[in-house]
């Protein structure tokens, strides 16, 4: 037993020092070009799957963007009118 406990440890390290020649330049095990395409798809395919998350958001953007687009119609070019709109645009930020 003892002896094959020996030759596996032998095996190990031939396998480690081997793998320990190898190059690998890159932090990753694959690019970034690559990991953004397959998040991307995951994540659209998880959103093709609940229609109803979609359909809430686009909802909820629409009635803001009225809501923000009615509150601040018509602002004169003044101090508080150019106050006001760029509270607009945190607002819809």
């Amino acid at each position: 037993m003892l002896s094959e406990i020996e030759e596996i440890h032998h095996r190990l390290a031939n396998v480690q020092s081997v793998a320990a020649t190898t190059h690998d330049d890159g932090e990753f095990a694959m690019p970034f070009s690559v990991q953004l395409k397959a998040v991307t798809k995951r994540t659209f395919q998880h959103y093709y799957r609940s229609p109803v998350y979609i359909g809430g958001k686009f909802i909820l953007n629409v009635l803001a963007s009225l809501f923000i687009g009615f509150t601040f119609y018509m602002e004169d070019n003044s101090i508080q009118g150019f106050q006001n709109k760029l509270f607009a645009v945190f607002f819809t930020v």
